[in-house]
């Protein structure tokens, strides 16, 4: 955490002079849709772990399951991972899921996205290397085609060890797979909102999708970072430093990091007013129902 306040604050500082003279814009237009678009990356992402949990037999309610993912998330701004782990293992156990399926639940969404993320960062690669996108894309469907079940046998010689066998097919496995994919592809697709929204020009836009997943990736590598604070900014900037000068990619740095925190609290606010409205039409129903005797005698 230290090494990376060092080097954003060096950078910072070298680069200090261009930032002073720079002509700042925003096109706040573009604003609510980064925030809401944001919205939608993490809700992909709580759809993706409460897949796994579904996987053993054990579907949580949508809103029940969404508030606890929600919440448990925000532990991720704390320092070390502990915090997150123990509040989601803790949380999901509440609803009655076993802490086996709990904790198997995180690591699969911990595999999920960083396996979806590394997936759309492949994308970057037929910029970066000049390869055609057909080619990288039958390249990616022949490695997945030959990984997965791989993995999906692994996996269940893995869980079988430790009497948690999640029941999914191999084709479940490629839509859950898919599904962590398309979310961080709206990740990237927020980032490129958030460009707009600083009114800076926006790069290709594969090279903004993988390098944004990328850096999430990393960023959730980074223990010792919470929520990948700094890293994932170091690594948006080196992959899109051809492309930006050093004050846009400052300003698009923190411009992502505000867009990832405000669309978090608005999912957050979301869920919570439909859980409250909920309550409320439960509480009604059950205080308005009118009662009948059980026994009626002629």
């Amino acid at each position: 955490m230290a090494a990376t306040g060092f080097v954003v604050v060096r950078y910072t500082a070298h680069n200090w002079e261009q930032m002073k003279g720079y002509s700042w814009q925003m096109d706040w237009v573009w604003v609510p849709a980064a925030v809401v678009t944001m919205s939608v990356f993490f809700l992909g992402l709580a759809i993706g772990w409460r897949s796994v949990v579904a996987w053993h037999d054990t579907a949580l309610p949508w809103n029940s399951s969404l508030w606890v993912w929600v919440r448990s998330s925000f532990t991720r701004y704390l320092p070390t991972p502990i915090w997150a782990i123990a509040s989601r293992i803790y949380l999901t156990t509440q609803l009655g899921v076993p802490w086996r399926v709990a904790a198997f639940s995180l690591a699969g969404e911990l595999v999920g996205s960083i396996g979806g993320a590394f997936a759309i960062a492949l994308l970057a690669v037929s910029l970066w290397f000049s390869i055609s996108t057909l080619f990288l894309i039958a390249g990616v469907v022949g490695s997945v085609v030959v990984i997965l079940p791989i993995a999906y046998s692994c996996s269940l010689s893995l869980t079988r060890r430790f009497n948690v066998l999640p029941s999914c097919s191999l084709y479940g496995l490629a839509g859950w797979s898919a599904q962590y994919a398309i979310t961080f592809a709206v990740f990237g697709v927020a980032n490129i909102l958030v460009l707009k929204s600083l009114g800076f020009n926006v790069p290709p836009i594969n090279l903004i999708l993988g390098v944004s997943a990328l850096a999430w990736a990393i960023g959730t590598l980074n223990v010792f970072s919470p929520s990948g604070l700094g890293t994932r900014e170091i690594i948006l900037a080196l992959g899109l430093g051809s492309y930006l000068p050093p004050p846009e990619l400052l300003a698009f740095g923190i411009g992502s990091r505000l867009a990832a925190v405000f669309g978090e609290l608005f999912l957050f606010s979301c869920i919570y007013l439909v859980k409250s409205i909920n309550q409320w039409k439960a509480s009604n129903v059950t205080n308005g129902s009118p009662s009948f005797p059980e026994n009626i005698s002629p």
